[in-house]
């Protein structure tokens, strides 16, 4: 699987924030970056039930995974685009005015 640029941050807009890609999502991480020169920033999740906003359980089991955190892709989209960064104090705001920025800079 390819895609352009374009439809990398399409597909990212699709996903939304609060996404973390899992080793089952490789392919699809991969092919996303893959277009802005970066490899998926690949880190170990560790939930944590007094950590609410932090990294949630995958089927109720609080035990460490790795995965790709969305909010890291959109901000490196919008690095490797030179476009602006989001000064939004949200990160799903900041998610959305990245990838709105970079896919400005696209023409």
């Amino acid at each position: 699987m390819k895609f352009t640029k374009l439809q990398a941050i399409e597909i990212m807009e699709e996903i939304g924030s609060h996404s973390i890609f899992l080793e089952q999502h490789a392919d699809l991480v991969s092919a996303i970056c893959e277009p802005f020169g970066f490899a998926p920033p690949w880190q170990t999740f560790t939930p944590d039930p007094r950590d609410f906003k932090g990294a949630q359980p995958i089927d109720d089991k609080w035990s460490p995974y790795d995965g790709v955190d969305g909010f890291r892709v959109a901000a490196l989209i919008n690095q490797a685009c030179d476009a602006q960064r989001s000064d939004s104090l949200g990160r799903g705001t900041a998610y959305r005015e990245d990838l709105s920025n970079a896919k400005a800079t696209l023409g």
